[in-house]
Order: C-alpha cells, then structure tokens, then sequence
C-alpha cells in the first residue's frame, strides 16, 4: 500500500470461511403432470426431464488481494429446473381415438368388447373389462416416473457430500483450476448425474388396449426400459 511515497506492511488475520455456507446441488422437485402430447420426441407413456448438459461452466477469476495470481472456480455448477409428465391418456378425460372395423385389431375390440366408433383409452378398456388393468399400468408408469427424480436426486445427495465438496476448494493457477473442473464435473460428477436420471429400471408390459404411434388400437406391449443406474456412487 503506498503512502506520501512510503511502503506498508500491514500484517494480520485472514479467516477463510465456506462461500455461501457450502456448494451443493439443490435436490429436484418436480411434480407429476397429465398431459397430451408429453413434451419431447415421440409418443411415450411418461418423461421425467432434468436439464444436466446443457448448463455453461462457471466462470474462473483470480483470487487478488494476498489470492493474487491463485484462482478458483467462483459459483458453483448447476443443473437446471425438472419436469414430469405422464399421458393424458390414461386418465378418464384423455380424448378419443376412432375404432375403425376394418382393421385388424380394430375388429376385434368390436367383437370382443361390443364398441365402436370413437373411445378413449379409458373407456375401451372399461368396455373390456380391463380397468383394473388400466389402473395398475396408471400406477406404475406415476411411479416410473417419480423413480427417475428419486435416483436422480440420491445421486444429488450422495455428490453433495464429497465430490462437490471437493470441487469448491479447487485452487492453483487458471489452467490447473480449468482442468479440475473438467476433470471433476464434466468428466465425473456430471456423467453420474445423467446416468442417475436415466435410472436402471427395465420394461414392463401394458396389458391394455391403447392408441399408439401406428395410429389404430393396439392391444398390449412393452414399454421401454433403461440403461441408467439407480443413483450414483461417489
């Protein structure tokens, strides 16, 4: 510090604290809604969406002051906002499909069921006697859904406490803290989150009749399964 041309040394204490109390990755919270279509590429019976990839890297600054020439990540990384959406289909108000007779799994519905005309996925298979069956893929496909927040945020929790810990006291010069950050987020922690939102969970298979991309009446089939993991280890 310069004064009337003299030089200064003022010596004393720095008391280092955590930024903001500690990093940590906020936990997701999305609810569950009913829609048609579900936001997104094709026709699925649920997505559950949590913005991982797309976020920029937070930016690295020297420290300055007795930091100068040290540097450090100075925000924390983040995911953005969730969303959770289950088809509208099958609840009793999704909107109706044409039965037409003439096509193969069509007809049976009219013979089996005595409908035709326009249903929804409700009431054919009301008409079918197949509500408990409805009721039971309603179910697991809601709970299909909150699965995929649930390993997510387990693998939220299980970063908080140590990789990103580990990730706020990164110092050194720009291109060490650059590559730490690569390193522990984008080569590590980040990877694990996606993995964590895709969930390990398998294929299940719906035991109703249901309107699906080929444009007619189906009955059954699988729904798709998962190569994620069920939360995440570190």
């Amino acid at each position: 510090m310069a004064m009337l041309n003299e030089s200064i040394t003022l010596e004393g204490t720095v008391r280092v604290g955590s930024r903001n109390g500690g990093w940590g990755l906020q936990t997701q919270s999305a609810t569950l809604k009913y829609v048609d279509p579900i936001p997104g590429v094709g026709e699925p019976w649920g997505r559950y969406t949590a913005d991982i990839e797309n976020h920029p890297l937070p930016p690295i600054l020297d420290g300055g002051g007795p930091w100068d020439g040290t540097y450090a990540i100075v925000a924390e990384p983040s995911i953005g906002p969730s969303a959770m959406h289950a088809h509208k289909d099958l609840r009793y108000d999704g909107k109706p499909y044409a039965i037409y007779p003439y096509q193969d799994q069509d007809s049976v519905a009219i013979r089996t069921c005595g409908v035709s005309g326009s249903l929804n996925v409700h009431q054919l298979n009301n008409a079918c006697r197949r509500s408990t069956q409805l009721a039971n893929f309603k179910a697991h496909v809601e709970a299909h859904e909150h699965y995929h927040q649930n390993s997510l945020n387990a693998c939220i929790r299980s970063v908080n406490a140590g990789r990103f810990r580990a990730l706020e006291s990164v110092t050194g010069t720009y291109g060490e803290v650059e590559q730490e950050l690569q390193n522990r987020w984008v080569n590590s922690i980040q990877p694990d989150l996606i993995q964590a939102r895709k969930t390990a969970q398998g294929s299940v298979y719906a035991d109703i009749w249901h309107w699906r991309a080929n444009r007619r009446w189906m009955d059954g089939g699988p729904t798709v399964g998962h190569t994620g993991t069920n939360g995440c280890t570190g």
